[in-house]
C-alpha cells in the first residue's frame, strides 16, 4: 500500500551503477518513494507526478542537465533539484546557479578548491569550515550573490580521520 504522505524522489542518472546505488540508499528511508530514470525522455514522461526533489546528472545522453532543469522549473518551479555530476567547468556551474539552483562543489581538498573559486570571483561567507559528521564545507557566494558550498567528504574508512581545521 502506498504511503500518501511519502516524500517523492526522482533520480535522473544514466550511469546504471551509480543510479542504482543512489536509489538503494534513498529507498532505505521508508518515507521516501524513489524512482530512477536513465534518460530525460523517460523522466519527462513521469514529471506530471510532481516529485518533491529530483537528483539530476548533468551529462545525459538525450540532452544536458541545464535543459532538463529548465523543463522541470517550467513545469513546476517548486520542485527542488540537486545536480550530481563530475562537472568541472565553473562557467557551467554558474549558469546553473542562475536558474535558482543551490550548488555543492565536492572536492578532496577543501582549502585549495575554496582558494580556486575565490580567485575566480566568489566571496567566502564562512571564516572557518563548518564541520558535521566528518564533512567539512565553506559557504560562498558568486559575483551575483548566489550562495553555494564547497564540501570535502569524510575520509574513507581506513584512511584516517579528516582534519578538523
Amino acid at each position: 500500500m502506498k504511503n500518501h504522505h511519502s516524500f517523492k524522489v526522482f533520480i535522473v542518472e544514466d550511469d546504471v551503477w551509480y543510479g542504482s546505488m543512489l536509489q538503494h540508499y534513498l529507498s532505505l528511508n521508508p518515507e521516501y518513494e524513489v524512482k530512477r530514470f536513465e534518460s530525460p525522455r523517460d523522466f519527462f514522461g513521469q514529471l506530471h507526478e510532481n516529485p518533491d526533489v529530483v537528483t539530476l546528472d548533468y551529462s545525459l545522453p538525450d540532452c544536458d542537465g541545464a535543459e532538463v532543469l529548465k523543463k522541470i522549473k517550467e513545469h513546476n518551479p517548486d520542485i527542488r533539484v540537486i545536480v550530481i555530476s563530475g562537472q568541472e567547468d565553473v562557467a557551467t556551474a554558474i549558469n546553473l546557479l542562475k536558474n535558482r539552483l543551490h550548488l555543492d562543489l565536492r572536492t578532496a581538498d577543501l582549502e585549495a578548491e575554496t582558494a580556486r573559486v575565490t580567485g575566480l570571483g566568489a566571496t567566502r561567507l564562512t571564516a572557518e569550515p563548518i564541520i558535521e559528521h566528518g564533512w567539512r564545507w565553506h559557504v560562498l557566494a558568486d559575483p551575483d550573490g548566489n550562495e553555494f558550498c564547497v564540501l570535502q567528504p569524510p575520509a574513507p574508512p581506513g584512511a584516517g580521520p579528516a582534519a578538523d581545521s
